[in-house]
């Protein structure tokens, strides 16, 4: 009994041994899971730490790369070509700075990544001494279970081996793994800086060619204004040549216009002298036959001795026209003295004929002024319009149509001053005609005696016959 006793206090101590042996195990097990995962956090903070600080670099560069080409683009385009060179060795001299700093920014990089590789390396150094007490502990447990014999305590321990062994394999797997990620974002880093080196390079030879395209362009249309403008300067010298070729026309229309003006004027004096001097020569003729005539009659009125003489009594006493002309027709020269009535009737009608001839004369003239200057004006608009868009295409087309339309112009223009001169020559007859007119009716009102009081109206061919 006591024997059995024994026995089972002996396995109760080892199976107590065994399940605290058991607990260390696990609670070392867990220990070393927990660095581990502490490990790994860390190292996932510190790489989205750098992660993070590179993005906020890389936008700090883009952004300073950005401002300073607009401030190129801005100094380029106030500045020459002198200016040019000092942008381009301030340029370069940027360039530098920026190399220099991505250097150092490369260089405290590798620093922050070695001071992190420190870290790892006392992390795992704790690590494994953690795991070492762990093996040292397993071992102990080992030994006692040889001791006690028991091959479960030591399938437990091989058990424990085994897992340490592939912790251990995992944790090398971690830490390749961590240096191959830190080699990709090392060639990652590269890579972003060539790329920024390339983009840098390309904006500026971009820039350049920019540059040139528009002080080629600049050059052009400098070209194009200077050819343009030699083209106005001598479609004006050609159209003030015209001008003063069509004045020089003109002043010679004008002189031969004068010199025949003044021809006419003096045939027409001459003519006019002609004429006065042929009525002065037929009134005296007429005159001299009046005083023979009445020399004659007083002749006759002395030797007839008769009382109641024509002259004494009839004609006297005669106040119509009638009587007169009878008396006149049988005693005082026999039918000697003109028809007076008819004179002034045809005389009258005449007048009126030629004041209406003038009238419609005028009307019509000035009909003819309004159309050709209605025709002027649209002539005016059109060469106007043409010669703007001959000025603006510069084609022979435009030119040629913008040179038709300034004869017709000037051709109007010649019209319309051919239709005011005869518009103010058949205001001139009008006048002329009126004041015959009132001429003729004033001598007609005169000798109201005369004339008839209700008077028939005469023919034309009656009128048109001299009286």
């Amino acid at each position: 009994m006591k024997e059995k006793e024994m026995k089972a206090g002996a396995i109760a101590k080892e199976t107590s041994q065994k399940e605290k042996s058991a607990k260390a195990n696990e609670k070392g097990g867990k220990a070393a899971e927990k660095g581990q995962k502490s490990i790994e956090k860390g190292e996932k903070r510190e790489q989205s730490k750098g992660e993070k600080e590179e993005k906020v670099q890389l936008k700090a560069n883009e952004k300073t790369v950005k401002k300073k080409e607009k401030e190129k683009k801005k100094e380029a385009e106030k500045t020459s070509k002198s200016k040019m060179k000092l942008l381009e060795k301030k340029t370069k001299e940027i360039k530098k700075k920026q190399d220099e700093q991505t250097v150092k920014r490369a260089k405290e990089k590798a620093l922050k990544q070695q001071e992190s590789r420190k870290k790892v390396r006392e992390k795992a150094s704790k690590a494994k001494r953690e795991k070492n007490k762990e093996d040292r502990a397993g071992e102990r447990a080992k030994k006692k279970a040889v001791e006690a014999n028991n091959k479960s305590a030591v399938k437990r321990a091989e058990q424990r081996k085994k897992h340490a062994l592939k912790v251990e394999e995992r944790r090398k797997k971690f830490v390749e793994n961590k240096k191959k990620a830190e080699e990709k974002t090392k060639k990652g880093a590269e890579r972003k800086k060539k790329a920024a080196e390339k983009a840098q390079k390309k904006s500026i030879e971009s820039g350049k060619k920019e540059k040139e395209k528009k002080a080629a362009e600049k050059v052009a249309k400098a070209k194009k204004k200077a050819a343009e403008v030699k083209k106005k300067k001598e479609m004006a010298a050609e159209k003030k040549r015209k001008i003063g070729l069509e004045k020089d026309k003109k002043k010679e229309v004008k002189k031969k216009a004068a010199e025949k003006a003044k021809k006419k004027a003096t045939e027409a004096a001459k003519k006019k002298v002609e004429k006065q001097k042929k009525v002065d020569e037929k009134k005296r003729k007429a005159k001299e036959k009046k005083t023979k005539k009445l020399a004659k009659l007083t002749k006759l009125s002395l030797s007839k001795d008769t009382a109641g003489d024509p002259c004494d009594t009839c004609l006297r006493k005669c106040t119509t026209y009638a009587c007169k002309t009878y008396c006149n027709a049988h005693w005082c020269g026999a039918g000697q003295m003109p028809d007076r009535r008819k004179e002034l009737l045809v005389k009258l009608q005449k007048a009126k004929l030629e004041q209406s001839a003038a009238a419609k004369h005028m009307a019509v003239t000035k009909a003819t002024l309004k159309k050709d200057v209605t025709a002027e004006k649209l002539a005016r608009k059109t060469a106007h319009s043409d010669l703007v868009k001959a000025t603006k295409t510069d084609t022979k087309k435009d030119i040629k149509e913008a040179r038709q339309d300034e004869k017709t112009l000037t051709a109007d223009k010649s019209k319309v001053k051919k239709d005011q001169v005869k518009l103010t020559q058949a205001e001139k007859n009008n006048q002329a005609s009126k004041a015959m007119l009132k001429k003729v009716k004033a001598t007609a009102k005169q000798s109201k005696n005369l004339l008839p009081k209700k008077t028939k109206t005469i023919s034309k061919a009656t009128a048109k016959k001299k009286p």
